[in-house]
């Protein structure tokens, strides 16, 4: 019985009954109320979890790096530059202006684009190199804090060595055996073969037992003259002079004997009626003429040569000078000019000036071509 001792004189506690708390209703307890005072946690409901990138997604990424790259390029090389201390700082202006233009241009080291070109450098002396292909020059320049330094250079390639240019001579004489000079030196006995002279005209003398044959010679680059002298008879003033007047030279003939040569001025004949021979193998040419020389005197003779045509052509296209003469553009088709040694000048305003010695003849087809872009 409660409150009485048990059987081993305790006397036991006297439990309360506790009442039990009414369930609470929707309407006395929150939405996040548990019957245990703590929020209640949902196993059961579906949790949001991200899943794959989309294809949109994927092709967009590279996309988005590419243009942080871009975009941070012009800052990175800034602070390239001016760790280098070619930008950034105290600085001035540096203008660079060369002829010919699109020069390579490199400061300190550096490349930074091709001439004309202003810059923008640290104050301080700064090494410029102009790079023109193989080619290049350096200089230095003081670049001084706030103020625009200009400079032009003239990058003018080294000339070529110079070319010596020769052609060969040829002496025969009538008789043989003559003693020849040309420029009052001795050069052997004829006939004769010099094959060193320098282009351009030479006094050539020839001794006779009689006399001194003196002449004047003209050497053409590349090419061989030949002069015939005879010697005058003993009696010199029974002799004439015979002058040709022509263009080119040519050999004379006299009953199919070479009697002289028409680039050696006068040619001493005996008094009398000549039948005379002028020809040249190498322009297809021969001639008959009849003259009469008298003792003492000179005898003209001139010599019109036939004309042939010409073709000119140039890559890209040229003018063109004839003999000093403009006779128009490439191409040019039906071009006539005597036949002979003719100098052709085509020029080009970018490409420059070319120069050709030609020999037309009436043995074939005459066509001139030059590749202006070429040297």
């Amino acid at each position: 019985m409660p409150g009485h001792p048990d059987d081993l004189g305790l006397v036991p506690s006297i439990a309360q009954p506790i009442a039990a708390a009414p369930p609470l209703t929707p309407a006395t307890r929150g939405a996040d109320y548990t019957e245990d005072g703590l929020t209640p946690v949902d196993f059961g409901a579906p949790k949001t979890v991200s899943g794959p990138l989309s294809w949109l997604q994927r092709r967009w990424v590279p996309v988005a790096l590419a243009a942080l790259v871009a975009i941070q390029a012009p800052f990175l090389a800034y602070w390239g530059l001016r760790s280098a201390g070619i930008v950034g700082g105290a600085t001035g202006t540096l203008a660079i202006e060369t002829d010919p233009a699109g020069l390579d241009v490199i400061v300190d080291g550096r490349a930074v684009g091709r001439s004309p070109i202003e810059l923008s450098l640290a104050e301080g002396l700064r090494s410029v190199v102009l790079k023109q292909g193989t080619l290049s020059r350096t200089v230095s320049v003081k670049v001084t804090r706030g103020e625009t330094v200009r400079h032009r250079f003239e990058f003018v390639a080294a000339a070529p060595p110079a070319v010596v240019s020769t052609g060969t001579l040829q002496i025969t004489s009538d008789p043989a055996r003559a003693a020849a000079m040309v420029d009052g030196v001795a050069r052997g006995v004829t006939p004769l073969t010099l094959p060193d002279l320098s282009a351009g005209s030479h006094t050539l003398a020839v001794r006779f037992s009689t006399a001194t044959v003196e002449q004047r010679v003209d050497v053409v680059q590349g090419s061989t003259a030949s002069v015939h002298i005879v010697a005058p008879p003993s009696s010199a003033a029974a002799a004439g002079w015979l002058n040709v007047d022509v263009t080119s030279p040519l050999q004379i003939f006299e009953q199919d004997k070479l009697v002289g040569t028409t680039n050696i001025g006068r040619l001493l004949l005996s008094p009398g009626v000549h039948v005379l021979d002028f020809a040249s193998e190498e322009l297809g040419f021969r001639a008959q003429r009849t003259v009469t020389v008298k003792s003492g005197a000179a005898t003209d003779v001139r010599l019109d040569l036939p004309a042939v045509t010409v073709s000119i052509n140039a890559q890209p296209w040229a003018e063109v000078f004839v003999d000093g003469e403009r006779v128009g553009e490439t191409p040019i088709g039906t071009l006539s000019r005597p036949v002979g040694r003719h100098e052709i000048v085509l020029r080009h305003p970018e490409l420059g000036e070319r120069r050709r010695t030609v020999t037309l003849t009436t043995n074939g087809a005459n066509r001139i071509s030059v590749d202006m872009r070429r040297p």
